[in-house]
């Protein structure tokens, strides 16, 4: 069997608790997997014993092969990964193991987190640092520097809400950042677009894993943290906090399969649904009862979680909070209606009315009413500033386009009455990444062929091929609208995502709509779209 990646886990991760070390390994042709795993675990397990370690190693098989993962002292972790490499070696000297324990070890750290947990005290800890409470209150030390317990005093906590999700997450995020300023706080959001400090960005990119969360809770003048929480991030290094007060899932599909096993939809929704684990007791999980697999995943774990609250919200006829009809129903009151949401561009994204839903939700959840809520959401304005790349609107001479992240096919599906809302032509820029399976890049195509557009231009992502060849998911796709009924002479290819939003642009004409499905090259696209006399919208225009 071949290993793929053993990694450190600094806190609640998916098969553990706590600090520890997971490992990723993939059979290949007449491997006894069965065999090798129980073999590992088996000399995993010993050595955990002779080493003094508490707990039990974690074994999960999956249709690639198996995941391991094992607890640790937190000041261990690196030997943890040793540990588990060397089970499966055939010749194990344990002298790796016994060196870095020697250089490695910090007794005054583990005790410090032993007594954090006892006394709720909320803490974080990363290769170097060891914190103790959050935001104002935060008190850092090196590692290797941590005082005796005795030096200790307890630290409070900030209000922390985690946001997870296949679709919807970033945005739900922003809204949440936006209202929470709004009321007067000072927040800290990470997301796929970068860390920001109340209302200021200090970092650009893609920070929605735990290093991106500490930077946050370590920040003096945060005093609430609204934190994207990525699957990838999650099952590499497990989440920052352990006490964080409501944890939004906004949705959960066809994404992301292949990775530490998750093969499919459900597996995913235990990958996230674990995320409790980063949550104090009491706190608040929102969740799309929309969305099918989850919440019946929900209502087994409601049973089994009494100690925390789940509350649900559905662009539908039940929930605690929902969209009816196009009217937001809040315990029998209507708070507002859909269509004055900006970010639904007029009702047109439904998508992001259960955004809005599960933000709402969530600050119900810190005692923020959605009659208060709803108004300042009706502030917040799809813009390149505010909601760089998602629902992104612009005027290129009277042709309406839009510039949007969509990049699953439930995504791809729900534009649909953007798609049909005009009087001309309907072109859509549309690509993927090399490692989604197949099947996902076939029922990517077929979504964006439900859509009946005059044209698609298909881009080349040469920085995202991710082991396939050049070309070969243009191909995939090509062949997957073709099949589902669109003109051959309706596709056209581009080999990169700036090039091919080009020739989606070219020769807009008043009344067409154009879905520009931009992921690499955003900056570059949307200068271009400027440079052509683009006018920015915050609205759907009239007529």
């Amino acid at each position: 069997m071949r290993l793929l990646e053993c990694r450190r886990i600094h806190g609640p991760h998916w098969l553990l608790p706590g600090p520890g070390a997971a490992a990723e390994w993939h059979a290949e042709e007449g491997d006894d997997v069965d065999g090798a795993v129980a073999q590992w675990s088996a000399r995993a397990t010993e050595r955990m014993r002779s080493l003094g370690w508490i707990g039990d190693v974690v074994v999960r098989r999956h249709r690639l092969g198996a995941s391991l993962a094992l607890p640790a002292p937190v000041d261990l972790t690196m030997a943890a990964t040793i540990v588990l490499e060397e089970a499966a070696s055939e010749d194990v000297s344990h002298t790796a193991v016994d060196d870095e324990i020697r250089l490695r070890s910090r007794p005054a750290l583990r005790q410090a987190v032993a007594w954090a947990m006892q006394s709720s005290v909320p803490w974080q800890l990363d290769d170097e640092v060891f914190t103790i409470g959050q935001g104002r209150n935060a008190r850092s030390w090196q590692a290797d520097q941590v005082p005796p317990v005795a030096e200790l005093t307890p630290a409070s906590a900030i209000r922390t809400i985690l946001v997870t999700g296949t679709n919807g997450k970033t945005t739900t995020t922003r809204l949440l950042a936006h209202l929470f300023r709004r009321l007067g706080d000072r927040v800290g959001m990470t997301s796929s677009d970068g860390i920001q400090i109340d209302g200021q960005w200090v970092v650009r990119g893609d920070w929605s894993g735990p290093g991106a969360a500490r930077r946050v809770l370590r920040d003096p003048l945060i005093e609430t943290a609204i934190l994207e929480t990525a699957r990838g991030g999650y099952l590499r290094r497990g989440l920052a906090v352990s006490d964080a007060d409501v944890l939004v899932i906004t949705n959960v599909a066809p994404d992301h399969l292949g990775e530490w096993g998750i093969d499919d939809v459900e597996a995913m929704v235990d990958c996230k649904l674990s995320m409790i684990r980063g949550l104090r007791r009491g706190a608040v999980v929102v969740v799309n009862e929309g969305c099918a697999r989850l919440f019946e995943r929900v209502l087994t774990l409601r049973r089994e979680r009494a100690d925390l609250r789940f509350t649900t919200f559905q662009d539908g006829p039940t929930g605690d909070l929902v969209c009816r009809n196009g009217a937001i129903i809040s315990e029998a009151r209507h708070v507002g209606d859909a269509v004055d949401l900006p970010i639904t561009l007029g009702g047109r994204l439904p998508f992001n009315t259960q955004n809005a839903l599960a933000a709402m939700l969530a600050a119900r959840a810190l005692g923020i009413d959605p009659s208060v809520s709803f108004p300042i959401l009706c502030e917040f304005e799809p813009s390149a500033d505010s909601s760089r790349g998602r629902a992104n609107l612009y005027d290129l001479h009277g042709a309406i386009v839009l510039v949007d992240f969509a990049h699953t096919p439930d995504a791809v599906a729900e534009l649909r009455r953007v798609a049909r809302a005009g009087r001309g032509r309907s072109t859509m820029l549309l690509g993927q990444a090399g490692d989604r399976t197949d099947a996902l890049i076939d029922e990517l195509g077929r979504a964006a062929a439900g859509l009946g557009l005059d044209r698609y231009v298909l881009k080349g992502m040469p920085r995202q091929l991710r082991g396939r060849a050049p070309g070969e998911v243009e191909g995939r796709l090509r062949r997957a609208l073709i099949g589902a009924g669109i003109p051959d002479d309706h596709v056209v290819e581009a080999s990169d995502e700036r090039m091919a939003a080009a020739m989606a642009l070219k020769g807009a004409r008043s009344g067409d709509r154009i879905l520009l499905l931009v992921h690499d090259a955003w900056e570059h696209v949307v200068g271009d779209l400027m440079a052509m006399g683009a006018r920015p919208l915050t609205r759907w225009p009239e007529g």
